[in-house]
């Protein structure tokens, strides 16, 4: 199917109209995807790193703080005394509890009733299992546990107990300084405890365990136990960590504990041992909860996830979403019982796991960043690397939403398909206002053309009609001379009425010739029109300048800011230590500025293509205005050929005149009326073959007229 001239029109406009618009648009998708992938793997991998350096340089705090109070003197003289104390208090206050020892036994059996009630499965017997059967045990817990006026929890507050037992005095002098030591860097509990028996001598926090033997009492399975006997065992200084799991005293919550022997004499006397908080690791992880603030945004979260793939901190979306991650865990096929237990103890560590690959590789000692789902079944950009630490190795995770990462380059999108929208509706007006008026006056110019060739038409064909029957009349005249009066007669009709044709197709031949001066004129202002199409083609090219202009302005900006940023590095080395994390931040700003540049610069290489596509259209529009000057050309050449037709029509009519003239002189020489004939004869098949040719002429022209139209 062939396109008319209007419709190809059209076609050009929405193509012109649209090809930078959609280049600039997949461009603009590609790389602000690309980029806002590339800004959260680089926030991603600075958080990584920041949260794994701090946690790292918390726990090494941890081994150190360990170290050095079990090498100090003080440490090593209270051991002593509180063990020597300890054992005297079970050697000589007996009769002092055995003075109301179901008064007393009474009163501690309520905190253990607390104990039972606020321990999530807690076995079904628990007060029997840890009830302690040592008498003085159940004595030193009445003095500081159950006979200590601070509620559950401040019990730590008492310094001596009512007792005047050599235990009382030297828990007096040594608890205030254990005290402000536990306060002051956020430890839960610090425990002195005796290396041959395993008896918890001291305790900041008094909690159940206080006074019990980690070998034979009722804790003597757990964690902490099982460092207790590896650092008693020790022959060298030396660290002893245990992992979160859960622990009893602490209402089967996780707790972590570190351990370090205390020597005398190259013996170990005892061992010191601080309970790790979770809620510090807690803070430094969540970043005391303003995860926005610190670049993780709506749906971001730093973790922690032990060798057992459970968490070793919390989850944000525990937090701030609880029934969203119930529902969430639930459609990934977690038990009911787990996702009641972390709601319960309002914690993900030691009850959700964290089971995705990326959290095996970096238990390997694989890190990097992937996009993948994590724990929920959402789609997470996630950083991950190992963190090893007390000689235990754990995976940090740190991601944020597919979604949210992404929410910038989705709204993009929708706006460029809606622009795309109007920007066709808009092409298509204007494209086809435009081939309207050009297509218009076209139609008009080939209406009167084609009108004009019908009717040049018709009257050549009555001519070559007449043309016949005036050499079947000269053969006539020649065959028969006898009627040759008769025959000058209608021969001098004839002539006149061939005189009066010829002088109607000189009319006819004038106005043909008129069109097709009508014709160039038309042809002018389609020359006119394409002159317009080239100047707009122009003013694109312009604009594509002016953006180029812009991305250069972009350019600077870039430069600005990488001079700032290098600023900022030399203001960071002058303010030293304290500058170290501002200059780590100036050379990360320094990269972006860099890109952008980089990025500038590849905008000007596709506007600098853009602007070569837009020169070669203006280059093919100045071909279509050599080809309208041409058919112009053409028109002139045609209506001149009209001139020449018309020219010798009017021979054509002085001949006929002149054969008039002729037949009435027939009277006076009868062979100057046969050669006269024979003259007329051969003129006569001449103009026969003339008009002939003429015809076919006009028949060709209207032809050419038609096809222009369907075109049109």
């Amino acid at each position: 199917m062939k396109l008319k001239i209007s419709q190809k029109l059209i076609g050009l406009f929405i193509i012109m109209g649209l090809t930078p618009f959609l280049l600039i648009s997949i461009y603009a998708f590609i790389n602000s995807r690309n980029a806002l992938e590339k800004n959260a793997r680089d926030r991603l991998s600075f958080l990584l790193e920041s949260r794994k350096e701090t946690i790292a340089l918390y726990l090494d705090t941890v081994k150190s703080q360990v170290t050095t109070q079990a090498q100090s003197t003080m440490i090593r003289d209270a051991m002593r005394r509180f063990a020597t104390s300890f054992k005297q208090f079970t050697q000589e206050e007996f009769i002092h509890f055995s003075s109301d020892q179901e008064t007393m036994t009474t009163r501690l059996k309520t905190r253990y009733i607390y104990q039972e009630s606020h321990t999530l499965d807690a076995p079904k017997d628990a007060r029997s299992l840890w009830f302690p059967k040592e008498w003085y045990v159940q004595y030193l817990q009445y003095l500081y546990i159950a006979d200590n006026p601070f509620p559950i929890n401040e019990k730590c507050e008492m310094v001596k107990a009512k007792d005047n037992s050599l235990y009382s005095v030297v828990h007096s002098e040594y608890h205030p300084i254990f005290h402000h030591f536990t306060e002051e860097f956020g430890y839960h509990d610090l425990f002195l405890v005796e290396a041959k028996t395993g008896h918890i001598v001291y305790s900041v926090s008094k909690e159940v365990d206080y006074g019990t033997s980690l070998l034979t009492g009722p804790y003597a399975d757990t964690h902490v136990a099982k460092i207790f006997k590896a650092a008693a065992a020790a022959e060298k200084p030396a660290i002893f960590f245990s992992d979160f799991a859960m622990y009893p005293v602490f209402f089967n919550r996780e707790a972590a504990f570190i351990a370090a022997p205390i020597f005398e004499n190259k013996s170990v006397i005892g061992i010191i041992i601080f309970q790790i908080p979770v809620d510090r690791i807690n803070h430094i992880m969540t970043s005391g909860h303003q995860w926005q603030s610190v670049g993780l945004g709506k749906s971001g979260e730093s973790v922690l996830v032990g060798p057992d793939l459970k968490f070793r901190s919390n989850s944000r979306h525990l937090f701030e979403k609880p029934e969203v991650l119930k529902q969430q865990l639930s459609d990934m096929g977690v038990e009911p019982q787990v996702i009641d237990r972390a709601r319960q103890l309002n914690t993900a560590i030691g009850t959700l796991s964290y089971d995705i690959p990326i959290v095996s590789e970096a238990l390997q000692g694989k890190s990097g960043v992937k996009l993948t789902l994590d724990y929920r079944g959402v789609s997470v950009l996630a950083g991950y690397a190992p963190l090893d630490t007390l000689g235990t190795r754990w995976a940090i995770i740190t991601a944020i939403d597919e979604d949210e990462i992404f929410k910038a380059f989705f709204s993009l999108r929708q706006a460029m398909i809606f622009l795309g929208v109007i920007g066709i509706v808009a092409v298509l007006a204007v494209g086809g206002y435009l081939a309207r008026s050009i297509s218009r006056p076209l139609n008009e110019v080939i209406g009167v053309l084609s009108s004009s060739s019908a009717q040049i038409t018709t009257s050549i064909t009555e001519q070559e009609s007449v043309a016949r029957q005036q050499a079947s009349a000269v053969q006539e005249t020649n065959a028969t001379m006898e009627e040759l009066g008769t025959s000058s007669k209608l021969s001098s009709e004839q002539a006149q009425a061939a005189a009066a044709g010829s002088q109607q197709v000189l009319d006819l031949s004038e106005e043909g010739r008129e069109k097709m001066e009508d014709m160039v004129l038309g042809m002018d202002t389609l020359k006119e029109k394409v002159d317009d199409i080239a100047k707009q083609i122009l003013h694109l090219s312009e604009q594509t300048g002016k953006i180029g202009d812009i991305t250069n302005l972009v350019s600077d900006f870039a430069n600005e800011t990488k001079m700032l940023a290098m600023n900022a590095a030399v203001e960071a080395v002058r303010a030293g230590e304290h500058g170290k994390g501002f200059s780590v931040l100036s050379v990360e700003i320094r990269k972006l500025a860099d890109e952008s540049k980089r990025s500038a610069e590849r905008i000007n290489a596709l506007v600098a293509e853009i602007q070569k596509v837009t020169n070669a259209t203006v280059m093919a529009t100045e071909e279509g205005t050599k080809n309208v000057n041409r058919g112009a050309e053409l028109a002139r050449a045609t209506s001149e050929t009209f001139q020449n037709v018309s020219t010798a029509i009017g021979e054509a009519a002085r001949n006929t005149t002149q054969i008039a003239l002729n037949v009435q002189q027939q009277a006076i020489a009868v062979k100057q009326v046969v050669e006269a004939m024979g003259t007329l004869n051969q003129g006569a098949k001449e103009t026969s073959s003339g008009i002939g040719q003429v015809k076919a002429g006009i028949q060709t022209l209207n032809d050419a007229a038609r096809t222009l139209k369907e075109m049109v």
